[in-house]
């Protein structure tokens, strides 16, 4: 008798133990049943919502609920937006209650437009991250900088460039513009050789190469007065070409 009722004690703490987790996970205490969504309009906000509910709804193992509040995946639901909504640069998930996740998310900032080729008249938002993630509306020539090409096939959700070759072409920029040119635009030659065109003509440069060097060149020819290559923040040659080192070879309009 004894042996029988350690037997029937232990198989119902066994049962106690994994009966009560499931009772717990099913608890309308803990289940979450509002989503709030922070820093997107109302469209934007509606979709997130739908698809975060769509990511909590099902159960895992066939047994323990997704929208559990204990166990709920943040890291998926914030995956699943991610590469839905490519317009959503970074998502926070947080609980304020256990019946209530607010998703809290920051949307990418146009930094310039991508457009496949100067005839196109669709164009892109791209981020200053070099990430290509909207559809742009029209604009009038000067609003944005233009990025052209170097993007063949899905265009929403690319990036122009790798990283550190993107942080490399915007300090080139910046550095134009320090020289008191205006960039406008910004092209691909041949592998690794990109135009920036500005004021008046473009300037060629090779991302193989040192961008500080590179600038140096060009501010070294700009400050020339023998050249007399820019005049009133224009440059008076039709292409100024920065890959060879300290030769720097200039093209007139007429060559």
């Amino acid at each position: 008798m004894k042996v029988a009722r350690r037997v029937i004690f232990w198989l119902f703490l066994i049962l106690l133990i994994i009966a009560m987790p499931l009772w717990l996970s099913y608890a309308d205490f803990l289940r979450i049943k509002e989503i709030e969504v922070i820093g997107a309009n109302t469209l934007l906000a509606s979709d997130i919502k739908s698809l975060a509910e769509e990511r909590l709804a099902g159960k895992y193992f066939f047994l323990f609920p997704k929208n559990n509040a204990v166990l709920y995946s943040k890291e998926d639901i914030k995956s699943s937006l991610s590469k839905e909504f490519t317009q959503i640069d970074t998502v926070e998930l947080n609980l304020n209650s256990l019946n209530m996740l607010e998703i809290s998310v920051e949307m990418r900032k146009p930094s310039a437009l991508w457009c496949r080729n100067l005839d196109t008249k669709l164009c892109y938002f791209i981020d200053n991250k070099g990430l290509v993630f909207e559809e742009a509306g029209d604009f009038s020539p000067g609003v944005y900088f233009i990025y052209y090409g170097n993007i063949e096939d899905e265009v929403i959700g690319a990036l122009y460039l790798s990283s550190e070759e993107f942080k490399n072409v915007e300090a080139f920029k910046a550095g134009v513009r320090n020289l008191s040119l205006i960039p406008q635009s910004i092209s691909p030659l041949s592998k690794g050789s990109f135009k920036l065109s500005v004021s008046g003509g473009d300037i060629i440069f090779s991302l193989r190469d040192d961008i500080t060097a590179t600038l140096s060149n060009l501010a070294s020819v700009l400050a020339d007065s023998k050249l007399k290559v820019v005049d009133n923040q224009e440059l008076t040659v039709s292409s100024i070409d920065l890959r060879f080192g300290n030769k720097v070879i200039l093209k007139k309009g007429t060559e």
